[in-house]
Parts: structure tokens; sequence; C-alpha cells
């Protein structure tokens, strides 16, 4: 019996998408207390209650009585979950309407109510919003006067909204808000224009009446591409179901769309590696529109350096930072960002480095391992 934790739980994340190879039983029978115990740690870690409800529900995943009462109780809390940090959009959506600012929910909300059969499929654990570099700071200013807390220290005032990825924000009540100028940090974040998602938007509802903006639908994929390849060392199971549930929604026309998208932002690497990553994680095939162009794409030595700081050997923040700059394309705002790395305030240079000669070094070594690299 097939009774290994993660292999269980790669089945259940790849439950309910078109051609998965493994989608039969997840078992040959139930699972004992000890190992359903394990098994639904690592399913609720993961944020996959949604999809191993609907296996149970389906049939595709055999469990005792007690161990459906669980899961159905599990999912509810998820639910619980899920209405809280929706509430809590709808209120930012608020605060940022009235201060005229834009504002667009990412991820989440986004992709479970776009794509997924049923939202309820697929849960989430904060809320994602971008705001437009000009107004970056405006906006962070304004969950500050509302008691929230900003958890980040610039090298210098002004590099986030210029230069970076975002900033956590954490309300009185200890929920997250993530406020992004850009999907990651360092070279793909700079690659792409952030204010070119607010073009054309999507957009979501949460109440009758009540409309939040998204990302246009092509947009959605390159985020959750770069969220699975570029969020952290080992690609996590919901961004690679959500890559390939966009993926398999789009239509033929909004694939290409997408894919020109994904070149003129020098995502081509990180779209079709998580094209190739999610369908061999969850045995599943790429979807045609998108098939040849991932197993053909030839990238250049530049996004593949950019990448290995992401993924590889040399992965790093710093590394991600020496990079960075090539995606800049004003030689002014090279000269701004690079400033603003080496002569650092002595508030962030205290926390990051303790002094400027330590700073300097540490950055001389990055550049001797870039050059042999």
């Amino acid at each position: 019996m097939a009774s290994d934790t993660e292999t269980l739980t790669t089945h259940v994340a790849g439950i309910g998408l078109r051609d998965v190879r493994a989608e039969s039983t997840f078992t040959n029978g139930q699972l004992d207390d000890a190992a359903f115990d394990a098994f639904l740690t690592n399913v609720s870690t993961q944020r996959l209650l949604g999809l191993l409800h609907h296996a149970v529900t389906v049939g595709a995943m055999p469990v005792t009585v007690s161990q459906a009462e669980t899961i159905e109780a599990a999912q509810l809390g998820a639910l619980a979950i899920d209405l809280t940090l929706e509430q809590l959009l709808w209120h930012v959506g608020d605060l940022l309407d009235t201060a005229q600012i834009p504002m667009i929910v990412l991820k989440g909300p986004a992709f479970a109510r776009q794509f997924y059969p049923n939202a309820e499929l697929r849960h989430y654990g904060d809320i994602d919003i971008l705001v437009p570099g000009k107004n970056f700071d405006e906006a962070i200013a304004l969950f500050r006067a509302r008691g929230c807390t900003a958890r980040f220290l610039e090298p210098r005032p002004h590099f986030t909204s210029r230069f970076g990825k975002g900033v956590c924000v954490e309300s009185q009540h200890g929920l997250e808000i993530d406020v992004h100028r850009s999907f990651v940090a360092g070279f793909f974040g700079l690659s792409i224009d952030p204010n070119r998602f607010f073009d054309a938007p999507g957009s979501i509802t949460l109440a009758p009446g009540r409309t939040i903006q998204t990302l246009a639908r092509i947009d959605q994929l390159l985020h959750a591409t770069c969220h699975a390849m570029l969020g952290s060392n080992v690609a996590r199971l919901v961004p690679l179901r959500d890559t390939l549930q966009i993926a398999q929604d789009l239509t033929e026309n909004e694939s290409i769309a997408a894919i020109e998208r994904a070149n003129e932002f020098r995502l081509g690497l990180v779209v079709t590696k998580a094209l190739q990553t999610a369908a061999t994680t969850l045995s599943c095939t790429i979807p045609g529109h998108f098939a040849q162009w991932a197993h053909t794409y030839q990238s250049d030595a530049t996004e593949r350096s950019a990448f290995d700081g992401y993924l590889g050997a040399n992965r790093s923040y710093a590394s991600q930072l020496m990079m960075s700059w090539q995606a800049i394309p004003r030689v002014s705002d090279r000269l701004r960002y690079v400033g603003a790395l080496m002569v650092p305030t002595s508030e962030y240079l205290r926390e990051r480095d303790g002094s400027y000669r330590r700073r300097a070094n540490r950055a001389l070594r990055l550049v001797r391992r870039h050059g042999h690299g």
C-alpha cells in the first residue's frame, strides 16, 4: 500500500487536473490513524485541505468515518480563515479606494475565484496586493496610520517603491497583508513593468456589488509561475497546481498572448521551468498550447545566471541583487540602485552588515563569485 505522506500529498495536489497520470485511487486501502495524522498535517501545511476534501467527497481517497469527519472539520476551519481574509481584503480595498490608490489583489482569492471550479478548493493564509510604485510609500503610510506594523528596513528611503518587491504589513489582529510593488525581488522583479498590469486588469466579485481588481488572466499565469519557481528554493505544491490550473484554463489566444508577455518581460525561463516542474511533479502534461514552447525555449546567459541566483548553488538575496541592475533599463536608475546598496543608511547598515568595510568586502566576494560563474 502506498502510504508515503509526501507521495499522497502530491496526488492530492493534482486531483481534478486534466491528463493526470496518477489520478486513480491514492491508496489500496485506508490509512491507519498514525499515518493519517501525519498525512493530514502535511496536507494542512501545504494548504491543500480544499483539494483533499474534494478527493474524499468524490471517493478518490478512501478514509474511515472518523477521518472524514476530521477532514470536514479542518476544511471548515480553513474556509473560516478564507472568509476572514476576504473581509480584510474588502476593508483594504475601501481604504485604498478612499485614498485613490489603485490596487490589484494577487494570488489566493484571485486564483481561487477565477480559475478553480470551486473557490473552496484553493485556500490561502494571507492577502497579497499590488499597488503602483508611485503610490507604494503612501499606501504603507496609510496602513501604519491604521495601527499596522510594516516589517522592513530600506537601504535608502523610497528604495522599495522604485526597485523592491514589497513589504509585509501586519494588522492589529495579526493578519498579514503583503503589499507588492512587483512579483519578486531581484532581476525578474525588475525585468517586468508592473504599471502595465493596471492598464487592463480583471476582477473578482467578493459580494454582490463589491468587486476587486485582479491581474489580467495572462498575467495571472506569469505571477503563478514566478511564485512557483522564485518564491522558495524548493517549489511548493500549491503554486505548481496554480500554474497548471491557470495554464489549462487559458484559451489558445490567451496562451499566445501569455507567451508574448513572458518573452517581453524576460520571464520565459521562469514560465517554462514552472510548467515543466509542475507537469513532472503532479504527473500531468503541459497544456498543448504551451508544450512546444516549454520544451524548445532558448534562454540567454543573463537569464540563466539570474535564475541561478534564485534556485541554484549561488542562491541568496545578495546574489539576486548582484544581477538585478542588468534588468534596469535607465542608466540613472542603475546608478541610484547600486548607490543605495553600496552606501545605505547607517541604520540599515547596522542591522545587515555592521560596517561599510564589511559590506564592501561582502560585495567584492559576490563580484568575484559571479565573475567566475
